[in-house]
């Protein structure tokens, strides 16, 4: 009986788990805070990240900025915007009517009715620097009626 207790098993390896890949500890997009994707972010969207920061921080000595797990807020008194950091773009979410704003397909929408994170009404999308100018205006509108 005590030799079954200390007996050791095997069991075979099929074909197909052996030629598995080993898994990697690195971790997917979508698992990452914003601060470690704000770490591990591309030249050219680091940059326009930095750019867009010190634009909103200089709206105003009120300006604070809140890292947040899922996205940065800037805020007066409340959040005026939020910014998801994406591998390829930055989502801002702006304090603002969208029924106001000329709406762009492609690069701003309506999210009243869709879920999101973050405190905002527009959806703005940011991939390059002519998008960041656009939305210069509407950040500076944000900040005023906040």
């Amino acid at each position: 009986m005590l030799e079954l207790v200390n007996a050791v098993t095997t069991t075979e390896i099929s074909q197909t788990q052996a030629a598995r890949p080993p898994r990697t500890t690195e971790k997917r997009w979508s698992d990452m805070s914003v601060s470690e994707a704000i770490g591990v972010l591309e030249e050219p969207l680091s940059d326009l990240y930095e750019s867009l920061r010190a634009f909103v921080i200089a709206l105003g000595d009120d300006v604070q900025e809140k890292q947040l797990k899922l996205y940065v807020a800037f805020k007066r008194i409340k959040n005026f915007v939020c910014v998801e950091i994406h591998k390829d773009k930055l989502v801002l979410y702006l304090k603002l009517s969208p029924d106001t704003v000329n709406i762009e397909p492609g690069v701003s929408r309506d999210v009243r009715n869709i879920g999101h994170w973050g405190t905002g009404d527009l959806e703005v999308l940011i991939k390059n620097r002519e998008d960041l100018e656009k939305a210069k205006p509407l950040l500076l509108r944000s900040y005023d009626e906040s």
